[in-house]
């Protein structure tokens, strides 16, 4: 029974491992850990035949050692016999009467399997290991195949070798979910909490989620789920370029990005002013394109990965769906949110000021939620004031938001043509 919860122990603690390496180092010493168990027993039975054996010649007599005398030395006696009969190799330790002789014959018989088992089981090992290598291998293989045959000059040849080896195999390291044929099979509960660990934390960096994130957490799990993914990104690829219409906002996870203004080289807004330079490096855990979830937005500029890139993608199209099909509380912050946040920057280009796919003032976000929270709330005190004093065909008409319905907000601003570049 105990060694049925060790066994199951192991196989937990096996199952949180998440990388191979671990895994491969774990595994090792766990059969270490069994052939000294193992050993231990059997170095006791030596050790017991030699101390309980009255009248006979034992392995201990024969090297002088009376019973009593030094325990401790005794079983390291007894553990080195016993580790030499499951490894070739050599001691001065020998049987010496009939019980002796068959107990070492048994041990030899089981030491026989278990180390061969042992030997085995780290090869397998060693091989699982290396067949997750094997794929990069054999790409390179194939690409020196392809530009040999097609006699590629050797200074692109070595160029693209450098490109592979220090760009593309690096990316290859981070496995995308997409890689993984198993998550598609996974159940969907299993798959939403998922992605709940691995977006959420991502979304509460960004001002406006964060400060309305207590509303309803129901709807950013279905947020995490339905419209936030991973997007690897090597060095010297393009994740927008300038005069393209955005698909969603972008979080940088690692790596290092350039933003660049290719058309104008005008007075950016204060979150994101790039004095008379017309570039500008993308910290960690900065988001992009904030305005592409609350206005049809055109990309002002050109973002370049310089280096190996992991991001997250918020994309606005499914998240458009969520918002249209939701509802609730925090769902009504929000358009009231894209209300303001768009008549404040309405306001900022008038004033000189241009707005542009940088990270957004933080200030200026979590006061523009605080807003869009107090307008939420007066509009739902209004609608249930009217629903209780008035009648049943009049309570259903929604209540007008600042500027317009909430319900209209949304829709005009997402299919609006944008705040001005």
């Amino acid at each position: 029974l105990r060694a049925r919860r060790l066994r199951d122990m192991c196989a937990a603690f096996f199952d949180m491992l998440g990388s191979e390496h671990l895994l491969l180092g774990a595994k090792l010493v766990r059969y270490v850990v069994l052939i000294l168990l193992v050993n231990h027993y059997v170095a006791c039975g030596w050790y017991a035949m030699a101390s309980f054996n009255d009248g006979e010649v034992t392995w201990a007599s024969a090297l002088g050692l009376e019973d009593g005398e030094e325990p401790g030395y005794h079983y390291a006696m007894s553990l080195h016999w016993s580790l030499t009969q499951f490894s070739p190799s050599t001691n001065n330790i020998a049987p010496t009467n009939l019980t002796e002789r068959l107990f070492a014959s048994c041990i030899v018989l089981v030491a026989l399997l278990v180390f061969s088992s042992f030997i085995s089981s780290v090869t397998n090992a060693v091989n699982q290991l290396r067949l997750v290598n094997m794929e990069p291998m054999m790409e390179e293989a194939r690409i020196r195949e392809f530009m040999m045959v097609r006699n590629i000059s050797t200074d692109l040849f070595a160029r693209v070798q450098h490109f592979f080896k220090h760009a593309y195999i690096k990316q290859r390291v981070r496995v995308r979910e997409s890689d993984l044929v198993f998550f598609s099979q996974m159940p969907e509960s299993m798959l939403i909490q998922m992605h709940l660990e691995v977006y959420l934390p991502k979304l509460h960096l960004n001002a406006v989620f964060n400060h309305l994130a207590d509303l309803d957490r129901s709807l950013l799990r279905r947020v995490c789920h339905l419209a936030m993914s991973e997007q690897f990104n090597l060095s010297g690829q393009d994740i927008f370029i300038d005069g393209t219409l955005s698909t969603g906002l972008y979080f940088l996870v690692s790596g290092k990005l350039q933003y660049e203004r290719v058309f104008t080289n005008s007075r950016l807004h204060p979150s994101g002013t790039l004095g008379k330079s017309t570039r500008a490096r993308i910290r960690c855990e900065d988001w992009l394109a904030e305005m592409s979830l609350w206005v049809a937005w055109i990309h002002c500029g050109h973002l370049l990965a310089t280096t190996p890139s992991e991001l997250v993608k918020l994309e606005s199209g499914p998240m458009g769906h969520i918002i249209s099909s939701h509802g609730g509380p925090m769902v009504a912050c929000l358009r009231t949110f894209a209300v303001l946040i768009v008549a404040h920057f309405e306001q900022f280009e008038q004033q000189g000021g241009v707005v542009t796919d940088m990270p957004m003032d933080t200030d200026v976000l979590e006061e523009t939620a605080k807003r869009a929270i107090k307008f939420a709330d007066l509009r739902k005190r209004r609608f249930d004031k009217e629903r209780y004093s008035q009648s049943s065909d009049a309570s259903q008409s929604s209540p007008r938001s600042p500027r317009g319905s909430a319900g209209a907000g949304m829709s005009r601003f997402r299919g609006s043509i944008l705040v001005r570049r």
